[in-house]
């Protein structure tokens, strides 16, 4: 087997306190491209919504057939709980750019890759607006300043700010799928000035939409309620509610088959042979057919742990426990997880099945993401280590702009041995 993903893979992330880490900590950026098995706009037609669903797209979809049996998803926004939430904001940090240019000649270069104006340049050069150390120039632009970039200067200059962890806000931007914008801010009860506020200072990045100006926005709204509020709707994460319909013809065996890989079939099979036979086919939620682990936090954020610091509950800690009885907490260390995957593992050449691990790898071979495949273009993912982020379904076309930007990064698909 070639050399696994995680063998130059960094350690575990940083941690921030305070209010700052509710609505920062989202996952890692790292650039990509990714190639993909299939294409998923055309895996799927629309079924007919009924008025008891409250769609964000006013219909039900239809995953393409498979042996995962007819599945049928909402798509749904979840946001932190209140009390991930602050409340009150008495410190609002002014903002700060952090920039590895120890010479004013580094800082020049640095700009040289940033579309500014001369009159730009020459304020993020001045005296007074700069704090210079050994290694680093700090710069602390007026509010002004941020808010007269253009998407393109502001897309391009916080592209740079985001490869240094230190610009946590361009590091972890705040993101949402292009093409579904509207869901951000939909039925958010922010005030419509707020959120005015908040798409003049968006940039898109591929196929994603970005906000990183939390410490410009902040002081300008009206109340802390309405901060806490859009904290709230910054931190919402686009997921999926998937249900299996089955109908009377339905092959039970194939679908036990398909959702019970090793020993499940007895925790799978008696509830599918025992549920009702309708014409139209019962419609049973598929969180009843993940294995325990998956059951228990789908749609849930992690509770505070006192062991935070050495259990990181991150993407790969939850999909290497995906199919355990009982969690165990050496997955969180990026060793063990690197040694778990070289000897109980092998790439998976054909289609992906059920409870098969999804690997994001960078060219220098190391892992930015994992998930676990469900079926069609869906996979159970939980994107970061901190507690304001929750395990969720997810289409790989929601999952995917959570990690674009502009390197290459090739997808894998790994299944574990038989013993």
């Amino acid at each position: 087997m070639s050399q696994p993903p995680f063998a130059n893979m960094p350690s575990r992330g940083f941690h921030v306190s305070g209010w700052v880490a509710v609505f920062l900590a989202a996952v890692i950026l790292a650039p990509w491209v990714v190639v993909w098995r299939w294409r998923p706009e055309e895996r799927r037609t629309d079924v007919p919504t009924t008025n008891s669903v409250v769609l964000l797209e006013q219909r039900i979809q239809r995953c393409r057939p498979g042996p995962w049996g007819e599945l049928e998803y909402t798509r749904i926004l979840i946001e932190p709980p209140l009390e991930y939430i602050p409340m009150h904001f008495d410190n609002i940090e002014p903002v700060r750019w952090v920039l590895p240019a120890p010479t004013s000649a580094d800082f020049g270069m640095f700009l040289a890759a940033v579309p500014l104006t001369e009159a730009e340049r020459r304020e993020l050069l001045a005296p007074e607006r700069s704090e210079r150390t050994t290694d680093n120039l700090t710069i602390c632009p007026r509010p002004e300043f941020v808010m007269g970039l253009s998407p393109a200067t502001r897309a391009a200059f916080y592209t740079l700010l985001g490869k240094n962890p230190a610009n946590i806000t361009q590091f972890r931007p705040a993101r949402i799928r292009a093409e579904v914008a509207a869901e951000w801010f939909a039925d958010s009860g922010l005030a419509p000035a707020t959120v005015a506020l908040v798409e003049k200072l968006v940039y898109r990045r591929g196929n994603a939409l970005l906000f990183a100006d939390q410490a410009t926005v902040l002081p300008l709204l009206e109340s802390d309620a309405e901060r806490s509020r859009l904290i709230k709707t910054l931190a919402r994460k686009a997921a999926l509610h998937v249900n299996l319909r089955l109908r009377p013809e339905a092959d039970i065996d194939a679908l036990v088959r398909y959702w019970s890989p090793a020993t499940r079939a007895k925790d799978i099979e008696p509830l599918l042979r025992s549920l009702p036979k309708t014409a139209d086919g019962y419609l049973l939620d598929i969180v009843h057919l993940l294995p325990r682990f998956a059951r228990m936090r789908l749609y849930t954020y992690p509770e505070p742990r006192a062991d935070a610091d050495t259990v990181y509950t991150d993407c790969h800690w939850s999909s290497f426990n995906f199919f355990a009885a009982t969690p165990e907490n050496r997955f969180s260390q990026a060793s063990v997880v690197a040694e778990t995957l070289a000897h109980d593992y092998y790439r998976v050449p054909g289609e992906t099945e059920f409870g098969d691990v999804i690997m994001f790898v960078r060219p220098d071979g190391v892992a930015i993401h994992s998930c676990v495949y469900i079926a069609d273009d869906i996979v159970f993912t939980k994107n970061g280590g901190d507690t304001d982020i929750p395990w969720i379904l997810m289409q790989m076309a929601d999952l995917l702009p959570w990690y674009a930007a502009d390197g290459p990064v090739e997808v894998r698909a790994y299944r574990r041995r038989r013993e």
